[in-house]
């Protein structure tokens, strides 16, 4: 949000502009909050992607063991039959 170039520093809220030098106290509390929130924004960004992640692999490890189990009920289904037709 704030820009800094040497010069002034600046930060752009919308599409102006503005001195943040020049802010009074309570507009510099204000900006304050506003990159407080963006921080904790981005934070918490990062922790969904992470939880979405550990969900994936959740998901994928819960289908595959229960792929396993069809194919162990299917084995054993099959030699359920044979063995009763002898």
């Amino acid at each position: 949000m704030e820009k800094k170039r040497g010069g002034p520093r600046l930060v752009k809220i919308g599409d102006v502009e503005y001195e943040v030098d020049n802010f009074t106290e309570d507009q510099k509390a204000q900006l304050q909050g506003v990159v407080v929130a963006d921080e904790e924004l981005r934070r918490l960004r990062a922790q969904v992607a992470l939880i979405e992640t550990a969900r994936l692999a959740y998901n994928a490890a819960l289908v595959e063991l229960l792929e396993s189990k069809e194919a162990d009920n299917t084995d054993h289904e099959v030699m359920k039959d044979t063995s009763s037709e002898e």
